[in-house]
């Protein structure tokens, strides 16, 4: 990671595409990067830039087994806000494709998620439980 100065820039510079919307929706795994302390650090940090950044009041943030919650009600689930980005899609592909086989691979880890009867059926919900 580059710093929060540079996903600001980049950001600011992408705000045209957002600006207008009625509705931005998040999921995460930023606040893993090394320049967080440690992941509630990270969460809390991308949950201001959110805040910053997106003017409209309709910002939802994907908590896993909450669903889609706002701003400031995913700072009080900071472990279902982190990494749920692989839950998010799973959870999207088991309402599109009822049975399948997901694969969500990282820069860390790799996933492989069964979806069965149009539900995720993980084992486990943070990295080390999916393990």
């Amino acid at each position: 990671w580059q710093g929060l100065h540079k996903l600001a820039s980049a950001l600011d510079e992408t705000a045209p595409i957002y600006a207008g919307a009625d509705l931005n929706a998040f999921t995460m795994t930023g606040e893993l990067s090394d320049i967080f302390p440690s992941r509630d650090v990270g969460v809390a940090a991308l949950l201001g830039q959110i805040s910053t950044h997106f003017p409209t009041d309709k910002k939802l943030v994907y908590a896993g087994p909450s669903g889609f919650v706002g701003v400031e009600q995913a700072a009080q689930l900071g472990a279902d806000v982190a990494s749920a980005n692989w839950h998010a899609t799973a959870l999207l592909v088991a309402k599109l494709a009822g049975d399948a086989l997901f694969i969500d691979m990282g820069s860390t880890t790799t996933d492989i998620i069964a979806i069965k009867n149009g539900a995720v059926a993980n084992d486990g919900y943070t990295d080390a439980g999916r393990l």
